[in-house]
């Protein structure tokens, strides 16, 4: 498919012969593969579906699941702290 030269050597993404998977190789490593069609031949309904490094339900995966919820605990605790600066604010100018 296609192939690029960086200052780290050469990265190729390739399609297998029966156009069901994707990989991602640099040199004879592969670093990515991903479903990209079904079994029967048919494109998936939703994204590529990620087989090596980031698989749904891998270390990877769940840590990334794990930063987005601290992400979202860290806003709500964001909006506290703005809530408690703007009354302490506020009895301050009283």
């Amino acid at each position: 498919m296609t192939s690029v030269r960086s200052f780290f050597g050469v990265h190729q993404v390739l399609e297998i012969a029966d156009g069901s998977h994707r990989l991602l190789l640099h040199g004879t490593t592969i670093h990515g593969a991903e479903r990209i069609r079904a079994m029967q031949g048919q494109a998936l309904p939703a994204r590529p579906e990620p087989l090596t490094y980031y698989y749904f339900g891998g270390p990877i995966s769940e840590a990334i699941e794990a930063a987005r919820g601290a992400q979202g605990q860290f806003r709500q605790c964001r909006g506290r702290r703005t809530r408690y600066r703007q009354s302490r604010l506020s009895s301050a100018r009283r």
